[in-house]
């Protein structure tokens, strides 16, 4: 059973519509599966599309992180979005990270 951890990256939005955030979502898929790193588990969006959740699942929080921050960098809405890390070994729990993307 592989251990998962996770990153939730909250964000602010504020487009029209979805396809900025679909088009990211495609590419940090990209960027997990190349090395097979976890997986882009969907995300939450406000209804007013004013702000929103992502979330990816791997077994090390670390190396998926190392692996889309320059993703993650890329569009204008991800400018000081905040990723966290969560780390956990089997049962064990372990301090979460915080990450301002600038």
């Amino acid at each position: 059973m592989a251990i998962e951890q996770q990153i939730t990256i909250s964000f602010r939005y504020g487009k029209n519509d979805l396809k900025a955030l679909h088009q990211l979502s495609r590419e940090l898929d990209r960027a997990m599966s190349s090395d097979s790193l976890g997986e882009v588990d969907g995300h939450e969006i406000a209804t007013d599309l004013s702000h929103g959740f992502l979330y990816l699942y791997g077994p090390s929080a670390e190396a998926m992180f190392k692996a889309v921050k320059e993703v993650l960098l890329r569009p204008d809405f991800m400018k000081g979005a905040t990723a966290i890390l969560k780390f956990k070994d089997g049962k064990e729990v372990y301090p979460e990270c915080e990450v301002e993307l600038e």
